[in-house]
């Protein structure tokens, strides 16, 4: 997945997230969370930096219970987390620059 312009939320989507009031551990990040929602692993392409990341729903040959079809499924709801996300941070920081102008209201 391309990232583009929204390469600069890299950081956040990275970034530890807290857990209240659960037991056992205190962190979560976001890219388990889309693992576990859609089955697809998301991690920073190592070879072409830091404006992609790469997107791994699976393998076909390794598995016989999946087909292409489920991969591509998987794959997808990845990326429409990932961008529903990207879109939130954007929307929250521009809402607090307005806010911190007093424009918001």
């Amino acid at each position: 997945l391309h990232l583009g312009p929204d390469r600069i939320y890299q950081h956040a989507l990275m970034e530890p997230i807290k857990k209240n009031g659960r037991p056992g551990n205190d962190w979560n990040y976001f890219f388990d969370f889309v693992e576990k929602t859609s089955g697809a692993s998301v991690r920073i392409d190592p070879i072409t930096g830091s404006s992609h990341l790469r997107i791994d729903g699976g393998n076909v040959k390794d598995d016989w219970d999946l087909d292409n079809q489920q991969v591509n499924s998987r794959i997808e709801i990845a990326m429409e987390l990932i961008s529903l996300q990207i879109e939130l941070f954007r929307d929250h920081h521009i809402r607090k620059q307005r806010w911190g102008f007093g424009r918001d209201w």
